[in-house]
C-alpha cells in the first residue's frame, strides 16, 4: 500500500510540473519562421482525426517547430488552433487548446 502511495503522489507532482511548464510564455521580438520545406505540408482529412496545422512549442527557452499532424478528436471538444499574439515588447504564441 504505502507503494501506491508513493506512485500516486509522483504522478500528481509529475502533472503539476507538466501544467507549470505548459504554462510558459516566450516573448519574443519577431515571429520565427516557418522551415521552408514545411511551409505548404498539408494532410489529407483522416477519420477520426482533427488535423492541427503547425505551431510552435516551447524547447530549452527557444520555440521549436511543430509540423502538421494529427491529432485524435475528444467527444464534445472543439480544437482550437494556437496562434500568435503581439504583446508589449514583441510576440508569444498561444499554444493550440481543446475546448
Amino acid at each position: 500500500m504505502p507503494s501506491l502511495i508513493r506512485l500516486c503522489l509522483l504522478s500528481l507532482l509529475c502533472t503539476c510540473g507538466l501544467a507549470t511548464l505548459s504554462a510558459q510564455q516566450l516573448v519574443v521580438k519577431e515571429k520565427p519562421v516557418v522551415p521552408t520545406q514545411m511551409e505548404k505540408r498539408t494532410l489529407p482529412p483522416k477519420e477520426g482525426f482533427v488535423v492541427a496545422p503547425n505551431g510552435w512549442a516551447i524547447k530549452d527557452g527557444a520555440y521549436a517547430f511543430l509540423p502538421s499532424r494529427y491529432l485524435k478528436k475528444r467527444p464534445g471538444q472543439k480544437y482550437v488552433p494556437g496562434k500568435w499574439k503581439k504583446t508589449k515588447g514583441g510576440w508569444f504564441y498561444r499554444p493550440e487548446v481543446w475546448e
